[in-house]
């Protein structure tokens, strides 16, 4: 609350070490004519706002002190006001800046903008040498040896620039040991880059880009078909199983549910490719295919699968690398979830070996699995729709189509494992993919259980 003036002044800075009331009400008088002197000279408001509130404490810190014979209430606190901002503007010229290790530059139509997945906003660069700055700012330095490499930059138009990043979080201030207080946050410290940018442009949130359902390529790309053209002439049909029939021999779900884990232990005897088809059968089919329908609001061709698919797209593929299956030589297969076919791509190579010995690796085995599935997305499905969470979409759809392999695995007595990453440009070598159109986002292996 404001007044236009302060009555009783001297007997409110008598009573204002003992009364809070008493200091509220000088407060409230001062506040903004403090404040507007403060932002006078400090540009960044956050500062500015700090500086007011460090006058004050001051000021109640200082009180008794005070001699109203030597002076104004007002020249006295407007000399502290004065000081403690000489002290932080002379602190400035020692400060030093580096560039948070999250900040990234980027073409975005006829502009470079500067981004960070910490900023509630972007910067955008007009001119080169603010792109120079950036450079420099690489290492920690302070704003006087920045205009020392650019004499003609105004060091004025430079401390703007360089607060205006500290604002954004774009700009960290270190100290003489060159560490920033976002490198002593232990939270920080556990996000990499791009995993903080994945998150934080994959949700709502502080940036202003579009987020879920936009067909922004509508009337401009045809969408990709529900299903692949086909791959190969080289064809197995693989086994159906009863679905009726294990409705009523099953496993209960609650136990399939409860004994659902990875299996690293297989039995002597191979997987047969009669166990693959009902594996791939009950886990991965397509159940319906659902033609384009854009009158009633279906834009593109969809389908139903036994595990769920972000839009109804089901842009995942599944590729099996083969190492020993009864009834199914070596090599490497596509699956058709249409017709439930394998398509042959290639006998067992040295690259198809190189495939298994990867999931090998990372599966701790001391030999090479059965069988190993590559799971891979035709991106282009999920981008036609979907704007600033298309990747997003999909690592979901992996856990859902790996969740279901779980527990179809574990239904059928067999040993399955999932594998936290995979060489996707050597399947896209083997398999002849385009690697920006379809590459691999996950990996499982798969063979009979010892029992």
């Amino acid at each position: 609350m404001k007044s236009s003036s302060l009555k009783n002044e001297n007997q409110l800075l008598l009573q204002a070490t003992i009364d809070p009331e008493a200091f509220a009400k000088i407060y409230d008088y001062y506040f903004t004519r403090v404040y507007n002197y403060v932002r006078s000279r400090v540009n960044r408001s956050s500062m500015a706002d700090d500086l007011t509130s460090q006058i004050f404490e001051r000021v109640l810190f200082k009180l008794d002190k005070f001699h109203p014979e030597r002076g104004s209430f007002r020249t006295w606190l407007f000399t502290i006001a004065h000081n403690i901002i000489t002290d932080y503007l002379r602190n400035q010229e020692k400060q030093r800046y580096r560039l948070s290790r999250f900040t990234y530059s980027r073409r975005d139509g006829q502009e470079i903008i500067l981004e960070s997945p910490l900023a509630n906003g972007r910067v955008v660069l007009t001119h080169w040498l603010a792109a120079a700055v950036l450079h420099l700012l690489a290492e920690a330095c302070t704003a006087g040896e920045i205009s020392m490499q650019f004499p003609a930059l105004p060091k004025k138009s430079l401390q703007l620039f360089l607060e205006l990043l500290l604002s954004a979080g774009m700009l960290e201030e270190v100290d003489d040991a060159g560490i920033s207080a976002g490198e002593g946050d232990e939270v920080l410290q556990q996000w990499e880059f791009h995993d903080l940018l994945f998150h934080a442009r994959s949700r709502l949130g502080p940036h202003e880009q579009p987020v879920g359902g936009t067909y922004r390529f509508w009337g401009r790309i045809a969408p990709l078909p529900a299903v692949k053209n086909p791959m190969s002439g080289e064809r197995i049909k693989l086994y159906r199983p009863d679905m009726e029939k294990l409705r009523e021999d099953d496993y209960p779900f609650s136990l399939v549910l409860e004994e659902r884990k990875s299996i690293r232990d297989y039995a002597d005897e191979p997987i047969s490719v009669q166990q693959l088809g009902e594996f791939l059968y009950r886990s991965a089919r397509i159940k319906e295919l659902i033609k384009a329908n854009p009158p009633a609001g279906l834009l593109y061709e969809a389908s139903y699968r036994p595990y769920l698919g972000g839009g109804a797209a089901y842009e995942l593929e599944i590729y099996l690398a083969v190492n020993k299956c009864e009834g199914l030589p070596g090599g490497l297969y596509h699956y058709d979830p249409w017709q439930h076919e394998l398509e042959k791509l290639t006998t067992r190579t040295n690259e198809v070996e190189g495939l298994l010995k990867y999931c090998s690796n990372a599966a701790g085995l001391k030999e090479l699995p059965p069988v190993s599935l590559h799971i891979t997305a035709r991106f282009q499905r999920v981008a036609w729709k979907y704007q600033s969470l298309t990747y997003s979409v999909i690592l979901k759809d992996v856990g859902a189509l790996c969740q279901t392999l779980y527990l179809v695995a574990t239904a059928m007595d067999l040993a399955p494992t999932a594998i936290g990453s995979g060489p996707a440009k050597l399947l896209c070598r083997i398999a002849g993919l385009n690697y920006l159109q379809e590459s691999a986002v996950g990996e499982f292996i798969l063979g009979n259980k010892r029992i």
